[in-house]
């Protein structure tokens, strides 16, 4: 039923974006050998790579492995483990208002920072503690990652012209989440394997936080043609 109901909150969602969204109405560029150079030659399409991986793996990747690490590391009993991290979801569908609300007064850039230090200052957390505080940064923790979701994609929008948009974010987010909902997990994997889930968590945190700083180099179109 819960799955049905997604399907249909989908379908819903759909229709009124065609009947009252506002957003360009004309086609994108097919992929084309000047297309992917253009794309693939611009820095900052690299560098969204960089910072969607590291967003995603703060909010997917660390969402795959949590339940793992609350039963074997912290003791909890299974059930509970999975209610905690199940109910901790919930705050991300208002959350992601709140990131779009931040992203229109601080601009793209800055929401990125913020919400990439954020995440991985809890994250640390997250490895380190125990307890009801444990608990509490566990459901910090993706209220904070979902709200960089809304920044980035408008940083993504911004990197190329409208009309090879399409292309930049279809490229994009693949690769980002390969990295960041695969190879973090399965990284996060044999640290819990050979060493420890807390100290993988806490080192992912420190790289995500680290990680933020590429957005000094991230450079942003101010004059879009739109359909062009």
């Amino acid at each position: 039923m819960i799955l049905v109901f997604i399907a249909v909150m989908a379908m819903f969602t759909a229709f009124v974006m065609i009947l009252f969204g506002k957003f360009g109405n004309f086609p994108g560029d097919q992929p084309s050998a000047s297309n992917v150079k253009l794309v693939f030659s611009r820095t900052s399409f690299w560098i969204m790579i960089a910072l969607l991986a590291f967003g995603i793996s703060g909010h997917v990747g660390i969402y795959t492995m949590i339940p793992l690490y609350l039963i074997s590391e912290q003791g909890m009993d299974a059930e509970l483990a999975n209610t905690l991290v199940g109910l901790s979801q919930v705050s991300t569908f208002f959350m992601s208002f709140v990131g779009g609300w931040i992203t229109d007064r601080l601009g793209e850039k800055h929401t990125i920072v913020l919400f990439l230090l954020i995440t991985g200052f809890i994250m640390v957390s997250l490895g380190i503690l125990s307890g009801i505080w444990l608990k509490i940064v566990l459901f910090l923790e993706p209220a904070a990652a979902v709200c960089f979701l809304p920044a980035a994609f408008a940083a993504l929008s911004r990197i190329v012209q409208p009309n090879i948009r399409s292309l930049a974010t279809s490229w994009a987010m693949p690769i980002a989440f390969i990295i960041g909902g695969g190879l973090f997990p399965t990284a996060l994997g044999y640290m819990g394997e050979d060493y420890s889930f807390g100290l993988g968590i806490s080192i992912m945190g420190i790289l995500i936080m680290l990680g933020s700083s590429l957005v000094i180099f991230l450079k942003l179109l101010d004059q879009l043609e739109e359909g062009c």
